[in-house]
């Protein structure tokens, strides 16, 4: 994707299409999750739970 960039929300690895459905997020789940902190990206993308399952804990976002 040459027009791409990283999901808007903070927890998710996925590369979002500038022209997506959903915005700057990859997913409904994305957007309506975006003022919440999680653990582990829910968007249910294959390459995103397994690059986050891959992830160091440095790399997890905070609980806020």
């Amino acid at each position: 994707m040459a027009n791409s960039e990283k999901c808007a929300h903070e927890s998710c690895v996925c590369t979002v299409s500038k022209d997506g459905d959903f915005g700057a997020y990859c997913s409904a789940h994305c957007r309506d999750a975006k003022a919440m902190s999680e653990i582990r990206c829910e968007c249910g993308h294959a390459g995103c739970l397994a690059d986050a399952a891959r992830r160091p804990a440095s790399q997890i976002p905070p609980i806020r």
